[in-house]
């Protein structure tokens, strides 16, 4: 079992929307993944980091779900760093919801996360490469 986080815009299980921006996202979908690809279970987490008013960075808050990885649309340097110390892999996902990013994931199509300066709309990544937790 792979255990995989998502930040999501609200909570609707594995059809939950994948949020743009990370650490503003107002939940977090923790995700467990059988080896032979199938979602186990999806949890809703809120967001309590200092981005939401609370305390702490996103990346710590995050660590504490126990993660074998982050997958995310966009994320700066720093955050990258915090969580590739904490031993957690970051992956980068265009998929609108958690499903299409958990078959990705399983095809071994996501891409290592590149850092990026903005985090807007507009903002595309495009990858060559596979990367797996």
């Amino acid at each position: 079992m792979v255990r995989l986080v998502f930040p999501i815009t609200e909570f609707d299980g594995e059809y939950s929307i994948i949020a743009d921006h990370f650490g503003r996202a107002p939940l977090y979908a923790v995700v467990e993944v059988s080896q032979d690809g199938k979602i186990g279970s999806v949890e809703a987490r809120e967001n309590t980091s200092e981005h939401m008013g609370g305390m702490g960075l996103p990346p710590e808050l995050i660590a504490e779900f126990k993660p074998n990885c982050m997958i995310v649309k966009g994320m700066g340097p720093r955050a990258i760093n915090m969580f590739q110390t904490k031993g957690i892999t970051v992956l980068m996902c265009d998929a609108l919801s958690i499903i299409e990013a958990v078959q990705l994931f399983v095809k071994g199509k996501l891409g290592n996360v590149e850092p990026c300066e903005q985090h807007g709309f507009e903002h595309k990544h495009e990858h060559g490469h596979e990367h797996q937790c």
